[in-house]
């Protein structure tokens, strides 16, 4: 914490430059460092409702630092993920917060991970925003998007 506080938002904004929006990245990441080294005792929050509550976090990086920081299962859900779950149907809605809640009603906990692995590479790879690869993709009989003009 105290690297990343001596280094400085230039500094921090130099590391990520190739991330976008890195400018209000690494500004939050400074915020939240220092809130979380001087508010907290240099404890990380280990719940969403912690995590969402430091600036900039939302539910996606939450959802990460509680799996890959803390081991904790949880759903993630980026623009892959929400596209692909959307289009087959597992969520009537693309709305991130939708998609979540839709995953951990329909898939089962254990598999959390392994779903976002599987939705995430069929979405950078076939279930692409536009022009998807359709007749490639091994869930095409599920999907309501195959063959329809919908932007589903």
């Amino acid at each position: 914490m105290d690297d990343v506080l001596a280094s400085g938002e230039s500094r921090i904004d130099e590391l990520i430059f190739s991330s976008r929006f890195h400018a209000q990245k690494s500004s939050a990441i400074c915020r939240c460092t220092e809130i979380i080294k001087n508010g907290l005792n240099g404890n990380v929050p280990d719940t969403m409702e912690g995590l969402i509550a430091l600036p900039g976090v939302g539910e996606k990086t939450a959802a990460c630092v509680l799996r890959y920081g803390f081991g904790k299962r949880s759903v993630i859900v980026d623009v892959h993920i929400s596209r692909v779950a959307f289009r087959i149907g597992f969520s009537d809605s693309p709305k991130p917060c939708d998609v979540k809640k839709a995953l951990e009603r329909i898939v089962p906990e254990d598999r959390w991970d392994d779903m976002d692995i599987a939705f995430i590479t069929l979405g950078r790879e076939l279930c692409r925003p536009s022009n998807p690869s359709c007749d490639e993709c091994p869930v095409g009989k599920l999907c309501g998007f195959v063959g329809s003009s919908s932007k589903r």
